[in-house]
């Protein structure tokens, strides 16, 4: 190891190496905040795929619903119906 035979010498490294820690610290919380912010992304990929799937699904079983029949146009029936609806 070299020897520091100078004050300033040793004052100008130990500035340095203070640099550098600091520099790494910086880019290791940056890593650290970068490896969350990925992990929110891929939470957010999933649950929109998922969303995704919901809506296909609800759409087809919604399709898969349609009345064969008429609609019951019949006034004192549909005034049951909301009454017993509302009730």
């Amino acid at each position: 190891m070299n020897e520091v035979r100078h004050p300033s010498r040793a004052a100008v490294l130990i500035s340095q190496n203070r640099a550098v820690a600091e520099a790494a610290r910086r880019d290791w919380e940056t890593a650290h905040r970068m490896a969350a912010n990925n992990d929110k992304y891929l939470d957010l990929v999933a649950r929109t795929a998922a969303d995704l799937h919901a809506t296909v699904e609800i759409t087809g079983l919604a399709g898969a619903c349609q009345p064969d029949h008429q609609l019951d146009v019949n006034p004192v029936r549909q005034t049951t119906v909301l009454l017993v609806v509302r009730g």
